[in-house]
């Protein structure tokens, strides 16, 4: 999606063309770069910049029935080829305003093809790029390490180290917060965990989200490694991932800021008999969600479009907010599950109460089994922010909630 909201490109799979898609009206036009039939020749690379004007393809064209490998640079509001050579790179990130391409050992100069700088070959390989347009740099990912560099000159300006191997970076236009988005399980405890990151690019202040929403009782959830599975708002990052089954697919909100996160919207939509996940993009705003289904047969190229609804409590990362961190809610569909984390085994929850904001009680929970976690249905409870009361057997935990019907 645009860097302002208002045009989204799709990758077709139903006939292996480029859509650009007007995300107010829903009007879309195909856009001239289409080359497979089919991924007999390799897939198919591409990028594009922050404002969807320029598309980076890399692929294999057929002319006459003679597959030929090109490498095309395509002005999507005109139409018209800005550069066709023969390929030889991996496109890690593009930028039409600073007219630059990063692949994973080159800064190339987009327009001309110019070599500006190269760097070591990395190990392993698909490691992520991303242009910062509003202050001319770019973000290039090595294992275990970020780098800053100089997207007119190439030159390293400084680094960090970080605790994935393969990650994904951003930053939101109105902060000083860069995201890490860790796509490599790297062995850590737990064995499946995605780490989020964010550095203070002025402080260089370092802050690892780790009670995000399946954090504390599912374990860690899985990112996507495609860079279009990230994106940000004017102050904070999203990140698309699931819990390695076709039941969940969610999007977390990550606010460095304020040391927050929270899942923003569970994409479960039941289709054929089953769960399917789906690919999407959001809007800088957090208006609306652009969503494409993965379905069969005739009806196997839609665009859906819906709002978005918060389904689950946020989580806040500052370690004296002691409250908070011993007891985990959780929202899926119509219930509400909480949990002790962090506590000893002989803790138990005894007693439940929901407060609306005003202080009135509106649900008490009778705890049968103090040994297992206590779901309950909310739904007859209407939109609005609750306070949750968890009475354990020494102390009282707070934790809040917010519903959107």
């Amino acid at each position: 999606m645009s860097a302002d909201g208002k045009r989204v490109l799709v990758a077709c799979l139903a006939d292996s063309a480029f859509y650009m898609v007007d995300v107010e009206t829903g009007a879309y036009r195909k856009l001239h770069s289409q080359f497979f039939q089919d991924n007999t020749y390799g897939i198919t690379q591409y990028g594009i910049d922050q404002q969807c004007r320029w598309l980076v393809i890399q692929g294999t064209d057929l002319r006459n029935g003679v597959a030929r490998p090109v490498f095309r640079v395509e002005d999507t509001e005109t139409g018209e080829i800005v550069l066709e050579q023969e390929p030889g790179i991996t496109i890690r990130g593009v930028s039409q305003r600073q007219d630059r391409l990063m692949s994973n050992t080159q800064l190339i100069k987009l327009s001309t093809f110019e070599l500006i700088r190269e760097y070591p070959k990395e190990t392993p390989s698909g490691l992520g790029a991303w242009f910062d347009d509003d202050r001319g740099l770019v973000y290039r990912a090595r294992p275990r390490e970020a780098q800053e560099i100089d997207a007119e000159t190439g030159e390293i300006r400084r680094s960090w180290t970080v605790r994935p191997i393969t990650f994904h970076m951003l930053r939101p236009s109105n902060s000083d917060w860069l995201y890490v988005f860790s796509t490599e399980t790297d062995g850590l405890s737990g064995g499946s965990q995605n780490l989020v990151e964010a550095i203070n690019l002025v402080t260089s202040e370092k802050l690892t989200f780790t009670r995000y929403f399946w954090t504390l009782a599912d374990g860690f959830p899985w990112f996507s490694d495609q860079p279009q599975c990230f994106t940000s708002s004017s102050s904070s990052c999203f990140a698309i991932g699931d819990d390695n089954t076709p039941h969940y697919n969610a999007v977390w909100e990550f606010d460095a800021e304020s040391s927050k996160s929270a899942v923003v919207t569970d994409l479960r939509f039941f289709y054929h008999d089953r769960y399917q996940a789906k690919t999407l993009v959001i809007t800088p705003d957090k208006s609306r969600l652009l969503h494409c289904w993965a379905v069969r047969g005739g009806d196997s190229s839609i665009l859906r479009c819906n709002s978005l609804v918060p389904v689950a409590t946020s989580a806040h990362e500052n370690s004296s907010d002691d409250s908070s961190r011993d007891v985990s809610v959780v929202q899926r569909d119509n219930s509400l599950t909480i949990e002790l984390v962090h506590t000893n085994s002989e803790e138990l929850i005894t007693n439940v109460q929901i407060f609306t904001s005003d202080g009135i009680v509106v649900a008490r929970v009778p705890v049968s089994d103090a040994s297992i976690p206590v779901t309950f249905s909310i739904g007859h409870l209407s939109s609005g922010a609750y306070r949750c009361v968890v009475t354990t057997t020494g102390r009282e935990l707070f934790a809040s909630f917010t519903i959107v019907r």
